[in-house]
């Protein structure tokens, strides 16, 4: 038996544009609750298809291409943190 409910959802403006797919159901967690569900995509994301894009499986055992991803992702790290460092100066 449901005692509250939630009736809206706030979002930015600027972002409502980018939201779609909403659905509600209940959550899986023992509440009252129904959990709200929606999708979020940002503006200059390129268009893939109508699926979710992954990598393909073989790649995960691609040594050679792990490690330039985790140079890649380093590198990203570090840019990133100096970024914040720069910005709280």
């Amino acid at each position: 038996m449901a005692h509250s409910r939630l009736d809206r959802i706030y979002a930015a403006r600027h972002l409502q544009c980018h939201l779609f797919s909403w659905k509600h159901s209940p959550a899986i967690a023992h509440t009252d609750h129904w959990m709200v569900m929606g999708k979020y995509t940002p503006k200059d994301v390129p268009f893939v298809g109508d699926r979710r894009w992954s990598w393909p499986r073989a790649t995960l055992k691609d040594n050679d291409l792990i490690k330039k991803l985790v140079a890649k992702e380093n590198s990203l790290q570090t840019s990133v943190n100096e970024w914040k460092t720069n910005r709280a100066n």
